[in-house]
C-alpha cells in the first residue's frame, strides 16, 4: 500500500460574514421535526424578540353531553386576572357536530365588544374581542363568564373535547394587561365535569333588566324547581325542569316590571341554592 503524503490538518477560508450588525436566527432540529417543546411551532420570532412560547392565561368551557337537535349556551369562563385592557379569543367549532347560532356577551358589558363567526374548511371560527378605556384596565373575578356561544347539536355528542379547539398562534388571539409589556393569550380548555357539588350562578350578576339567566351545576341528573320571589315574599314566577349532569344555562325571562330586590330559590335533590338580585 502506498503511504499517504503529508497533508494539511487545517483548511483556511476567506471570511464571508460582514461586520454589519444584523440579527441571525438558527434552526434547531426540534423546529424541523416538531418536538420543540420550548418554542412551539415557530421557527423564529419575526420581531427580534426572544424565542419563547406565548404566555397564557386560562379560560374554561365546561363539558356537556348533547343529543341531536339540542340547543345550549356554552359559557366561556376566565380565571381571575387583574388590569385587563383588551383581548381577543378565537375558538373553532366542528361544523359536522355543532351549529353556532349566536355569540352573546357576559360579565364585561357591551360598550366595546365585537364578535362574529364564519365557517371555512377548518371549522366555524367564533371570534370575540373586547377593550376598555379605563386607564388601568379592569379586574376579572374568578370563574367569571366572558361571553356565551349558543350552539345546536347536529348529532349526539358525548363530549365537547373533540368538537371545540383553538389555535393559540392565530392572530385573533391576544391579551394585554396594564403594566405588562409582553403579549399574552387566553388558552381555552374544555373541562370534563367531575364535580360533586351543586351550585347556581346568576349570569352577568346583579343588577338585571327584563330578563336574565342562571348557570346550574349538577353532580348528576335531577329535577330542578326554580321560584322567583319578590321583596314581599310572594312567589311571582315558578318553573321546573329536568336537567342533565353538568352545567346548564336556564333563561329567566319576562321578569316583573317593578324595580325591586328579588330572590331566586333553586331546589333539587342535591339541595337548595338561593340567589338575590336587583331588578332595575
Amino acid at each position: 500500500m502506498t503511504p499517504l503524503g503529508n497533508y494539511a490538518s487545517t483548511i483556511s477560508t476567506t471570511a464571508t460574514i460582514s461586520n454589519i450588525a444584523a440579527p441571525f436566527w438558527g434552526i434547531k432540529r426540534g423546529d424541523v421535526d416538531g418536538d420543540c417543546q420550548d418554542c412551539g411551532p415557530f421557527f423564529a420570532p419575526g420581531d427580534g424578540g426572544e424565542r419563547a412560547k406565548p404566555l397564557t392565561q386560562k379560560v374554561f368551557i365546561t363539558d356537556l353531553n348533547l343529543v341531536e337537535g339540542q340547543e345550549a349556551y356554552i359559557p366561556v369562563r376566565a380565571s381571575a386576572l387583574n388590569q385587563i385592557r383588551h383581548f381577543g379569543i378565537e375558538l373553532l367549532f366542528d361544523p359536522k357536530q355543532l351549529e353556532v347560532l349566536s355569540v352573546e356577551n357576559g360579565y364585561l358589558g357591551e360598550e366595546f365588544v365585537y364578535s362574529d363567526f364564519a365557517t371555512d374548511q377548518n371549522g366555524t371560527a367564533v371570534r370575540f374581542s373586547w377593550f376598555t378605556l379605563e386607564p388601568k384596565g379592569v379586574d376579572l373575578p374568578e370563574n367569571e363568564v366572558l361571553y356565551h356561544v349558543k350552539i345546536r347539536a347536529k348529532k349526539d355528542i358525548k363530549s365537547l373535547k373533540q368538537a371545540i379547539w383553538q389555535n393559540l398562534e392565530h392572530k385573533a388571539n391576544w391579551l394585554y394587561a396594564d403594566g405588562r409589556d409582553e403579549k399574552m393569550v387566553f388558552d381555552a380548555r374544555v373541562l370534563t365535569s367531575n364535580t360533586t357539588t351543586f351550585s347556581a350562578t346568576l349570569v352577568g350578576g346583579s343588577s338585571v333588566g327584563t330578563s336574565s339567566s342562571v348557570d346550574i351545576m349538577l353532580p348528576s341528573s335531577a329535577f330542578v324547581d326554580i321560584k322567583l320571589i319578590d321583596g314581599k315574599g310572594q312567589v311571582v314566577k315558578s318553573m321546573g325542569q329536568f336537567l342533565s349532569e353538568g352545567l346548564s344555562n336556564i333563561p329567566i325571562a319576562d321578569l316583573p316590571p317593578s324595580s325591586s330586590v328579588y330572590t331566586l330559590s333553586i331546589q333539587s335533590s342535591h339541595g337548595v341554592r338561593t340567589l338575590r338580585f336587583v331588578k332595575i
